[in-house]
Formats: C-alpha cells, structure tokens, sequence
C-alpha cells in the first residue's frame, strides 16, 4: 500500500519510487517485473545485476501474462535485448501498462 502526503485531485500526478535490494547470497530470481492492479502510465525500471555475474542476457518483459516469463526458456531475439552498462545496470521505461500483465526485464546466466 502506497499512502501519499495528500490526497490528489482528479487528473493530478505523483511520483514514487521502491528500491529493492537482495543480501548476498540471497534469493534472487531471474526477472523483476510489475503487475500493476491499478492504472499505471509510466513505469521506469532500472536492475542493478552484480559486475562479477556473467549474464548471457537480459530481455525486454513488455506486457507479458506470468505464465510467459515465468516459464521462459529461450534465447531473446534481438528486438528484445537491453544493454547492460559497465557499472552492472539494466534499465527501461514502459508507458500506458496494462492491468495484470507483466513488464520488466528478465535475465539468463
């Protein structure tokens, strides 16, 4: 749940942002993607995956049901890959997200 400082009026906007970090050695799964439930026209994603790590790649999530990244298995066309900067960081931006489908990245090793 997300409380804001002040209640909007209609047509007003809010920015937020959440910041996940995994421990070393912690769990981690090969994609972060968001599900919005609500409205959602923007959504900027930016992964940090660790400079040690090797990835084979990292794919474009774009409006996905869970099913699809959940079970992916291949190796992403071109049109789907995102650069990793030498620092370790993936990102994109979605625009006009629609309800209960996935948009993300998604990984391999």
């Amino acid at each position: 749940m997300i409380r804001l400082p002040r209640p909007l009026p209609a047509g007003q906007r809010h920015d937020y942002q959440t910041r996940i970090r995994v421990l070393p050695g912690g769990p981690l799964r090969d994609y972060y993607v968001f599900r919005p439930e609500r409205r959602c026209d923007q959504f900027d994603l930016r992964v940090r995956l660790a400079r040690g790590g090797v990835r084979a790649w990292v794919r474009r999530v774009d409006g996905e049901d869970v099913h699809s990244y959940n079970t992916y298995e291949g190796v992403p066309g071109k049109g789907e890959l995102v650069g990793v900067d030498p620092a370790g960081e993936a990102s994109a931006s979605f625009s006009g997200l629609r309800q209960h489908f996935g948009s993300g990245l998604q990984w391999g090793w």
